[in-house]
């Protein structure tokens, strides 16, 4: 489905934020938001009629070139694909 979607939306987490704040909790914390906020947009959709997948893999390099992010700051967690 990823190849031939309209559209894909990515989550992404800014791990030093997580960190400074909770310690290594922060890691548990940031996955746990990720997955409520695709739960919710994976609501939205549905709501709408649409279609959407959860995609259960991407490559981290791949993705952060696309998104022209750092990822030594910035990282993808979470892949929905729209259509």
């Amino acid at each position: 489905m990823a190849s031939s979607a309209p559209a894909i939306i990515f989550l992404t987490a800014c791990w030093k934020r997580n960190y400074k704040k909770y310690g290594d909790f922060g890691y548990m914390l940031g996955m746990l938001e990720a997955g409520h906020m695709g739960q919710n947009i994976l609501l939205a959709v549905t709501a709408l009629d649409l279609n959407a997948c959860p995609l259960r893999g991407f490559v981290d390099e791949t993705v952060s070139r696309i998104l022209d992010i750092d990822a030594a700051i910035e990282q993808p967690v979470y892949a929905i694909a729209l259509g």
